[in-house]
């Protein structure tokens, strides 16, 4: 699903927003991946290689440097690139 933040948009500079709760084909390290890009498809398209990434996703964002909030399986959260607390 697309949910639009008017708050973290102005934070970040960006406009759209994706993210994937609980991917049921695939055993991740991930809960969910929500991630802030320029447009629906490359958020939707990170959000959906970090769910496969697992660990590497952290890095992976980063280099990218895509505001991004990851939630693992016990509900830890780690937030990346001025994601809002």
């Amino acid at each position: 699903s697309v949910r639009r933040s008017p708050q973290l948009a102005e934070l970040v500079g960006v406009v759209s927003r994706n993210h994937i709760t609980r991917p049921r084909r695939v055993v991740s390290l991930w809960r969910t991946v929500s991630v802030v890009a320029e447009s629906c498809t490359t958020a939707h398209a990170s959000s959906t290689a970090a769910v496969g990434m697992g660990g590497g996703a952290i890095d992976w964002l980063t280099n990218l440097e895509l505001p991004a909030r990851l939630v693992d399986q016990e509900f830890r959260v780690i937030t990346l690139g001025g994601w809002p607390s």
